[in-house]
């Protein structure tokens, strides 16, 4: 009995469907998040605090933004914790909620409620130069190299090419010299 050319075609394609479920039905959530809202003394929502969550078993820490209706979320956590939850802003007082735990595909909920705080500014202390930063001399980038340098370096042709490739600027590839990005002729 011979067997029909389309058949192998047929069971060909329902082995790969197949082999294509199983494998998109092992696919899912594996991660947790943590969302809150963000508001001050008179509830009025705060935008652009600073949100740092931290694994406290691991250290893993990662961080996101308020936005402009006071809300945060931070997603893709491991499951489980305790995490450690920090809101700041400099002029309100940051505040630290503990042992925060996610659970498997749930949204752990941090509200936080900020309060004014009055913010130290150190004093700035300027250290002055006794010299030029900028001289009107030099015009350009330099290196300079000494004589000793010249007689304990080593070089296979003697030609000063083998000393100016010690400048970072300088490329010798091409057959000739070419300093900062010039056409080397």
């Amino acid at each position: 009995m011979k067997i029909p050319a389309w058949r192998p075609l047929v069971a060909l394609v329902i082995a790969v469907l197949a082999g294509r479920a199983t494998t998109l039905s092992a696919q899912g959530i594996t991660t947790g998040a943590i969302a809150g809202t963000v508001t001050n003394d008179q509830g009025a929502p705060l935008e652009g605090i600073q949100i740092q969550v931290t694994q406290t078993n691991t250290g893993y820490k990662t961080s996101g933004v308020t936005r402009a209706n006071g809300s945060y979320r931070i997603q893709g956590l491991e499951i489980g914790g305790p995490y450690s939850v920090t809101a700041r802003r400099i002029g309100l007082a940051p505040q630290t909620k503990n042992a925060i735990v996610v659970n498997l595909g749930q949204t752990a909920r941090v509200d936080f409620v900020l309060a004014q705080q009055a913010a130290q500014l150190e004093a700035i202390q300027v250290i002055s130069t006794t010299g030029a930063v900028i001289s009107n001399t030099k015009t350009g980038v330099g290196k300079m190299i000494s004589d000793s340098m010249i007689s304990r370096l080593p070089t296979l042709t003697g030609s000063f090419t083998d000393f100016v490739k010690l400048t970072p600027q300088v490329t010798t590839s091409g057959g000739g010299v070419s300093g900062g990005g010039a056409n080397l002729r």
